[in-house]
């Protein structure tokens, strides 16, 4: 009986355990012996992200040996990318070329993981350019992958150019004379220093002097035709009063404007002349040439920037522009010195050349290597500083004549501008005293007399 009972209490709680938790049909149909089969996980596709890098000096003087690398993740290199890839070269603002990078040679030169560091040449484009420093852009093109545009500045400088002596006074017994010459196209004036046993009559012997023309190599004009020959030359009080006679200003009516400022800047050259006027036939006429003869002639000696000229000569020359016709908007500077030197700064690593400048453009370029920049400048009491840092140190790749060159463009430049009597300079807020064997810790030198002939 005991038995009895107790397997219907069994019975009894089974029932309720299976009522209470129905089991399916699919666990109840299980089979043990059948292998588990695991659902496949979905492959996600990763997306290739790919970026430019380059890390430059200040100025790239090898412009056939141009490094940047292309970033790839996951690693993702070809050739073909070569073609998402373009090279902007720019003089100044103006877009000289642009060139895919796969038509300018690039080769692979190393790859590291996810980087690959490529090399192109610019020679087939530089080749052709005057020597000057040059913006260039590598960007990706508006199809490709790349977003990032990396700058650098090259130089195609063969460094080859001579830089004519400077002095502030003459020897002993000699007379130094500013000679001014123009360039082909009567644009442009440039001063010629030369030095001559002292004469008797100092105005006159200069005068002849100007007549004969400079000399030959120096890539100006030469002949004693350059301008009209004035037979007759009074000098009093500070005024010299020059007579022009037919038929030597007949030749000269659509270049007589250049031909009056060469005069007047010549003969004020003088410590004891101040300006000039002219007759024409022993004539005060009202004009000629498209010139006012009825004033008086005043050098302007303001507001100057001295830039590099060189055509087909060994020398470079120094030649003084007015600085409002290097600038983007042909404007004049203001009364602000700190603007006025931020802006010549501008103008002389990277000229904006005026309409009136355009033939003698070919032949100018700035004394301060583009992308040098001006971090800060002071003035006070006359006193201009201008403060650069270490890539300064990089100009011209620290050869001799450029620096020079550099330095007295500089001196003659920023002492031209209203209030200033001295510049200075720092590298990194301090003053060398050896600096390619200029000493910065004394005002620049800013002598009388620039382009010396040989």
């Amino acid at each position: 009986m005991f038995r009895f009972l107790s397997n219907m209490l069994f019975i009894v709680i089974l029932f309720l355990l299976v009522t209470a938790m129905p089991l399916s049909k699919d666990i109840l149909t299980i089979n043990i012996f059948q292998p588990v089969i695991e659902k496949p996980t979905e492959v996600v596709p990763v997306e290739t992200t790919f970026a430019l890098e380059g890390h430059f000096s200040s100025i790239d003087y090898t412009p056939d040996e141009i490094e940047f690398s292309i970033v790839s993740t996951p690693h993702d290199f070809s050739e073909t990318l070569y073609d998402a890839i373009e090279v902007c070269v720019y003089d100044g603002e103006q877009l000289i070329s642009t060139t895919s990078l796969k038509d300018l040679s690039p080769t692979l030169v190393n790859s590291n993981e996810n980087t690959d560091q490529i090399s192109f040449s610019l020679k087939s484009i530089t080749d052709v350019l005057k020597a000057n420093h040059y913006r260039v852009e590598i960007k990706g093109t508006s199809e490709g992958p790349f977003n990032e545009t990396l700058t650098l500045v090259i130089s195609n400088e063969k460094f080859d150019k001579l830089s004519l002596e400077a002095i502030d006074e003459a020897p002993d017994g000699k007379l130094a004379m500013r000679l001014y010459y123009p360039t082909d196209a009567y644009e442009l004036l440039v001063p010629i220093s030369r030095i001559v046993d002292y004469p008797k009559n100092r105005s006159r012997t200069t005068l002849k002097e100007l007549d004969k023309g400079p000399t030959v190599g120096l890539g100006l004009p030469v002949g004693d035709s350059i301008w009209p020959y004035a037979s007759k030359l009074s000098v009093r009080s500070g005024n010299a009063s020059v007579y022009v006679y037919n038929p030597e200003y007949i030749a000269f009516e659509n270049d007589f404007k250049p031909a009056v400022d060469a005069i007047t800047y010549t003969l004020t050259s003088l410590d004891f002349i101040d300006q000039t006027n002219f007759y024409i036939d022993n004539t005060k006429r009202k004009s000629y040439g498209g010139v006012n003869l009825e004033q008086n002639f005043i050098p302007r000696t303001d507001n100057l920037a001295y830039l590099n000229y060189n055509k087909d000569s060994n020398y470079m020359l120094l030649a003084p522009v007015f600085i409002e016709l290097l600038t983007e908007d042909d404007e004049a500077l203001s009364s602000d010195v700190l603007e006025n030197a931020k802006t010549l700064w501008k103008v002389l690593s990277s000229p904006h050349f005026s309409a009136s400048l355009e033939k003698s453009s070919l032949y100018l370029s700035g004394s301060i290597p583009t992308g040098t920049e001006l971090k800060a400048v002071n003035f006070d009491a006359g006193k201009l500083t201008l403060g650069v840092d270490n890539s300064f140190n990089n100009a011209f790749s620290g050869h001799e004549a450029y620096v020079k060159q550099m330095l007295l463009s500089i001196a003659k430049s920023f002492n031209s501008l209203e209030g200033v009597d001295e510049v200075y300079f720092t590298i990194n807020g301090e003053s060398p005293t050896d600096f390619y064997g200029y000493d910065l810790s004394k005002p620049l030198t800013n002598p009388a007399f620039i382009n010396l002939e040989p």
